[in-house]
């Protein structure tokens, strides 16, 4: 038989209050409500505030951390006045600004690039190929602590991250994906197959949710799942 679903519970033995998710696109909270039940049993569904996510690229690209804080905090003060107790960011991009949203947020953050790397690590694979948002495969946030764990990142070329970048910007968000997108996706990963990579990171909720059902050439680290596993587990109180 299957392993049973806990029930989410605070540290006290009652009933977890309910938590916030701050995502650019209904598809990416669906697909986390998705995850994270498949988890942990949830009391009540988690709260979802909507976020530009053009917006949150932007500042992302041009390093604006104090920006890219500035707008997302107003999201978390709302869930909180809604009732939530823990707030998880969906955006892998909007790591530049957690620090900042962590000293200034009332609520716990649970961090998606950490989970992320945890998921990558416990692989134990010799060379990853990462995938994600333009500053997501540029910046050193995720790919450093990868490396310092003896672990080869290969990214694509300088025009296969411009390629990508605007795929999930302006195409993945809308929903509406190409033939030649998919195809263009199935053939990047083989590349990185063929640049000796043994699993594809995908460090993007509209990268992972493009991969739904497609089949490729490597096995896949999902940071949407990555970080349902990171929400139940805090949402259990475990360690």
């Amino acid at each position: 038989m299957p392993e049973e679903r806990r029930t989410a519970r605070s540290t006290e033995g009652g009933p977890m209050p309910t938590f916030g998710l701050i995502a650019d696109t209904p598809q990416v909270a669906d697909a986390y409500r998705r995850a994270i039940t498949g988890n942990v049993a949830l009391a009540s569904a988690p709260l979802v505030e909507a976020v530009d996510g053009q917006c949150v690229h932007e500042l992302a690209q041009t390093l604006d951390a104090e920006g890219l804080a500035d707008y997302l905090l107003p999201a978390i003060d709302r869930l909180q006045r809604k009732g939530a107790s823990l707030v998880a960011l969906t955006s892998v991009t909007a790591h530049l600004a957690h620090r900042l949203l962590r000293e200034r947020a009332e609520l716990p953050i649970i961090d998606v690039s950490d989970a992320v790397l945890k998921a990558t690590v416990s692989r134990r694979d010799r060379a990853i190929f990462l995938l994600g948002s333009n500053p997501t495969m540029r910046q050193r946030f995720l790919k450093t602590p990868i490396i310092l764990s003896h672990i080869a990142v290969i990214t694509p070329n300088s025009e296969g991250k411009d390629w990508l970048g605007d795929i999930i910007r302006h195409e993945l968000k809308g929903g509406d994906v190409t033939p030649e997108t998919v195809r263009g996706f199935q053939d990047m990963v083989e590349k990185g197959r063929d640049e000796s990579a043994q699993s594809v990171v995908l460090a993007s909720s509209d990268l992972c949710l493009l991969a739904q059902g497609r089949k490729l050439a490597l096995p896949i680290v999902s940071s949407i799942d990555a970080h349902a596993r990171a929400i139940a587990s805090a949402l259990m109180g475990d360690s």
